[in-house]
């Protein structure tokens, strides 16, 4: 895929865990952010793949574990923004930083 989408996804990671340890809103509102963009950048590039292939890029393990990332993203995200409660972050932001490098 791209650099952005993994280093974003390790920025949000590496600002939840400064979130967890500090508890400084200014941090966490960075991390929330940070993982946003990650998610956009990473639609738009499943947005030009499917173009590209004329189907969702979804076949392959690692189109299928780029997919899963995505959701997992996804998922996180509304669940932080429905309940308001940041610290899971600090334990799911860094595997899915990990899993969009592994892909």
């Amino acid at each position: 895929m791209s650099v952005l989408e993994p280093a974003l996804y390790a920025l949000g990671a590496l600002l939840y865990a400064a979130h967890f340890v500090r508890r400084q809103q200014a941090l966490g509102q960075a991390a929330t952010g940070a993982l946003g963009a990650g998610v956009v950048v990473h639609t738009f590039l499943l947005g030009m793949a499917t173009v590209r292939e004329s189907a969702l890029p979804l076949v392959g393990a690692g189109d299928a574990l780029g997919g899963f990332v995505w959701l997992l993203a996804i998922v996180y995200l509304y669940v932080e923004l429905s309940s308001g409660e940041r610290a899971m972050g600090a334990f799911i932001a860094p595997f899915i930083a990990v899993l969009s490098l592994v892909e």
